[in-house]
This record gives structure tokens, sequence and C-alpha cells, in this order.
């Protein structure tokens, strides 16, 4: 068992599962076979360390690790079996994720300029090998290099939403992120691009009620997912921009509920958007997507779900 140390950071919890599933995978791998002409080394025991690599710069590519992916991961493995969560296992781990990665997404037609940009900020970095280890999906990273070419200091200057929305355009392939759900509201609605909502969250971030710096990524993948066309973000900000903590709950009922809808056909010649949802009412669907839109535009983190009820 790991447990927590000093260092653990805001996302531990993640990282030890992250570090338990290199763990695992490192038991049920063979130990890789000594160079020819080493001696032998005895079992339980890591690597020796390689001498340190001199600093990639901006002009050139990060260099490749002194030691083999599996050495590495073997090294890893030593250190996290001491039992603690400490910053020699952090930094050890990070240096194999991002190892990982570059390996995996050598055909995802990432250039050294992009390698070089996430080496540079590991604040945008660590998250994003954190969260996609051991699978690195090719589009996530495609996602960010788009923000990288176009917004390059503001995704470093918000590192964990720039990650959050990689993470949810990425995995969205392609395809809207509004999710099948939410069917209703399809109609004559438009998902703004990843680069039009990632500009819009940063030029309203003073109407946001948490800190699109600091924020966690887990928690703002909730924020990123917004759906909203662009002019009813503003409807909703103008609408609901000042009001409190304590009162959020209430937008939920913002919406009247409108009996006359239970167990009846959706007008198919309806466009629903928010005004038209708060002005007509409707059930509990338009509720939740009412009051869940609202939060994500106010910048918290918010989902809409939905179950079988009487």
């Amino acid at each position: 068992m790991i447990r927590r140390g000093k260092a653990a950071p805001v996302f531990s919890m993640v990282l030890l599962a992250a570090i338990a599933a290199a763990v695992a995978a490192a038991a049920s791998r063979p130990a890789p076979a000594p160079s020819p002409g080493a001696p032998p080394r005895p079992p339980g025991t890591a690597p020796a360390a390689a001498p340190a690599a001199a600093p990639a710069t901006a002009a050139q590519a990060p260099p490749a690790p002194a030691l083999s992916l599996p050495e590495m991961q073997e090294r890893l493995v030593a250190e996290a079996q001491k039992g603690r969560l400490t910053d020699p296992l952090l930094a050890q781990f990070k240096a194999f994720a991002a190892a990982v990665a570059h390996e995996r997404l050598k055909a995802a037609g990432l250039g050294d300029d992009f390698w070089n940009w996430l080496a540079a900020n590991k604040d945008l970095r660590d998250p994003l090998l954190v969260a996609l280890y051991p699978k690195y999906d090719p589009e996530v990273f495609r996602c960010l290099e788009t923000l990288r070419a176009k917004f390059a200091d503001q995704a470093a200057a918000y590192p964990h939403l720039a990650v959050a929305f990689a993470l949810v355009y990425g995995r969205a392939a392609g395809k809207s992120v509004r999710g099948p759900e939410v069917y209703f509201v399809e109609k004559g609605r438009s998902v703004p691009s990843m680069e039009e909502s990632f500009v819009w969250y940063l030029k309203n971030e003073r109407s946001m009620k948490m800190p699109l710096r600091t924020t966690p990524w887990p928690l703002l993948v909730f924020v990123a997912d917004n759906d909203l066309p662009l002019d009813e973000r503003a409807w909703a900000l103008g609408r609901y921009g000042a009001a409190q903590q304590g009162t959020w709950t209430k937008i939920y009922y913002d919406v009247p509920y409108d009996y006359s809808q239970v167990n009846q056909p959706r007008e198919s010649d309806r466009v629903w958007t928010l005004q038209t949802i708060q002005a007509v009412g409707g059930v509990c669907m338009h509720q939740a997507y009412y009051a869940s839109r609202v939060l994500k535009c106010l910048g918290v983190p918010a989902m809409y779900d939905r179950g079988e009820g009487e």
C-alpha cells in the first residue's frame, strides 16, 4: 500500500491509481535481460541511476531517456515499494509517464515544438500525463496541440482548463460534445467549437464563480463540456451573473414544471433554448438541463443525469 506523504498534490488519488497501474503492469512483465557483459543484479534491486541528461532547450526536442522504459518502470516500482507517496516517487512516475506518452504517440504527427512546449509547462504536462495514463489518446493530444498553436500563452497560464478542453473535445473524436441524453435540445442549436468555447471562458473569467486557473481538471471537464451556443451563455450570465452560491440550487426551480408535458411526445417544431425553457416550462429533464448549463456558464462544474421515475 502507498500512503500519502507531504508531497501529495490535489489529484493525489489519481496519481495513486496511475502508479498502482504501473506497478501492476511491471509485476506481469518478465524482467529485462541484462546487457551483455554486465554483472547480474540482485533480485528486487533497481538499475543504477543513469547520468543526468542536459535539459532540453526551446530549439531542440527532448532527449531520449537514458534508461529504457522497462528499466524506468523497474526503478519506479522499487520506489513505490517503500510505501509512501513522496517527491522522488512522483518525479519518477512523471518521467516514466512522459516517456510512455512520447513512445506511444510517435505516429500522432505531433512535432518537436509541441513536445518542447509541453515539457516546459509542467503545470500543464503533469495533469495531462496523469489523466490519460496508460492509454494516451492521440485525439486528446491533437486538441491540445490546436490550443497550443492558437493560444499557447493562455493554455500555459490556464493549464487545468486547457487539459479539460483537450479531454472533452479529444474524447468526442470529432463528434459533438452534446450527449445523446439531451436529444430534446438538439434542434436549431449549434455547439461552439473547442476554440470558441475556450476563448469565451477566458473573456468571461471575472464572471466565473470558481477560479479557472486553479480549479483541478477533474472538475473543469464538467465546465468545458458546455454545449450552449454563445448567445445563450451571454443570456445566462446576464440573468445569473450575480447569483451567490447559496442560491444556485434554486436555478433548477426557475423552470416552471409543466404537468401537461408528462408522458407526452416532445414538440418537434420547438427550439429548446434556455430562454424558451425558462419561459414555457417543462419537466424534470428540462429543469436539469437548464440548471446544469447555467452553472457551467458560471464556471461551476455541473452535469445532467437522468433515471427512471414515476
